[in-house]
């Protein structure tokens, strides 16, 4: 009767650090999901962005594709050249200067 009763708690004992081990493991695998969960959410909400800011670069390039040149006209006060560069002035006060390669 000793030794039925001593394997009966070893049983039981195992059983319960069986449950203990696999909720542990459970937990673990629970918060690695958690983060995996949120890091793809921030991919996909990039890729939303991303695709946001292909489709604006696209309209944008239909909408400055003009071959008269009537946004230089409009964004740029004056163009001057120089022996060595070239300098545009912008009408919003900006200035760009770049010297010509030899």
């Amino acid at each position: 009767p000793c030794l039925q009763a001593s394997s009966g708690i070893l049983r039981s004992a195992r059983g319960k650090l069986l449950r203990i081990i696999l909720f542990s493991s459970c937990q673990i695998h629970k918060q690695k999901l958690d983060e995996l969960q949120k890091r793809q959410k921030v991919l996909y909400e990039q890729q939303g962005n991303t695709l946001a800011v292909a489709y604006w670069l696209n309209q944008f390039h239909d909408a400055t594709d003009d071959r008269d040149g009537s946004i230089m006209k409009t964004l740029v006060e004056a163009l001057i050249v120089w022996d060595d560069r070239i300098e545009v002035r912008f009408k919003c006060g900006a200035t760009v200067e770049q010297k010509y390669v030899k």
